[in-house]
């Protein structure tokens, strides 16, 4: 992201790109804080909610499997969709019951390799990959800690590699929500 407008990772292919001004919403500190608990009530209730379409536009894009990274992974939805099709999968989510849920899927492939990390998006650590999917969790960033996790992102993928997610743009109903 560069002067607010999303551009071409210079290493990567992206899904698609966009031109209207990004603003990352600001978490306030009046925002109610999410609990664990708050975090495994929603896994549960979208948990048998199919794979996002982004992510299975992006990895219909790809001749073979590789190594993903899913920042915000939550109850697994999108992760299990990447298995699936033979992916290396790295996970990461803050809440703790996002790894317990996602490892009680009925859908989780026995087969495939798949790695948890607990933290913050803007904290994982991950090795290079050719996929990052983020489903609705980008925004959700402390908007000083976009620019570092951004160049992560970019610098982890590999040639060729791609990422899916999505942002919150001027028009989004989330826009301008408090605690977000």
């Amino acid at each position: 992201i560069t002067d607010g407008v999303v551009n071409r990772c210079k290493n990567a292919k992206t899904v698609c790109r966009a031109s209207f001004k990004l603003r990352c919403p600001t978490v306030t500190d009046q925002a109610k804080p999410r609990t664990d608990a708050d975090w495994r009530t929603y896994y549960q209730r979208t948990g048998d909610r199919p794979p996002r379409a982004t992510l299975l536009f992006a990895l219909d894009r790809f001749e073979a499997p590789g190594v993903a990274v899913d920042l915000g992974c939550g109850g697994g939805r999108d992760v299990v969709e990447m298995l699936r099709r033979g992916w290396t999968v790295w996970g990461a989510d803050q809440a703790a019951s996002a790894g317990e849920e996602m490892r009680a899927r009925p859908d989780l492939p026995i087969t495939g390799e798949l790695h948890f990390i607990r933290s913050r998006s803007e904290d994982a650590e991950w090795p290079a990959c050719d996929l990052v999917n983020s489903s609705f969790s980008l925004p959700l960033c402390a908007p000083a800690d976009f620019p570092r996790l951004w160049r992560r992102i970019e610098a982890r993928l590999r040639p060729g590699g791609r990422f899916s997610g999505q942002l919150f743009g001027p028009k989004d109903s989330w826009y301008s929500r408090d605690g977000i």
